[in-house]
């Protein structure tokens, strides 16, 4: 599952923009979500800078999941909708990511951007 991004607007001004380019709402939508099949367009990328020169926020959303800091072994642990788990040694930066009682990827002395990609990957399943 892939972080996934788009931009915000007030109702008034997805309208403002469908009648500005004699479009759709649901073109503005695909445009202001980065749909993968509609919004790479040139008219989509208009939607979305007269959207940002109007109010518009860009938002990211992540997967959810819960973290718990387990003190007594100094592990960070992330629990994901799908089940898979994510363990990270807070001492060594050693992780693993486990589903359905295997060890699905492991890596040792992880950086942050590896922990993202991580935390990705167990999002994915």
């Amino acid at each position: 599952m892939a972080t996934k991004v788009k931009i915000e607007v007030s109702k008034e001004v997805r309208t403002k923009i469908a009648k500005t380019f004699d479009v759709s709402d649901v073109m503005v939508s695909y445009a202001l979500t980065y749909n993968k099949s509609r919004g790479n367009s040139d008219l989509a990328k208009k939607i979305r800078k007269m959207a940002m020169e109007n109010g518009g926020r860009r938002m990211a959303y992540w997967p959810e999941c819960e973290t718990i800091h387990n003190e007594a072994n100094d592990t960070m642990i992330q629990i994901f909708g799908n089940g898979a788990v994510l363990t990270i040694d807070k001492h060594t930066g050693d992780a693993r990511v486990d589903y359905k009682g295997k060890t699905m990827m492991k890596k040792e002395d992880i950086s942050v951007k590896e922990l993202y990609v991580m935390q990705e990957y167990a999002a994915a399943f």
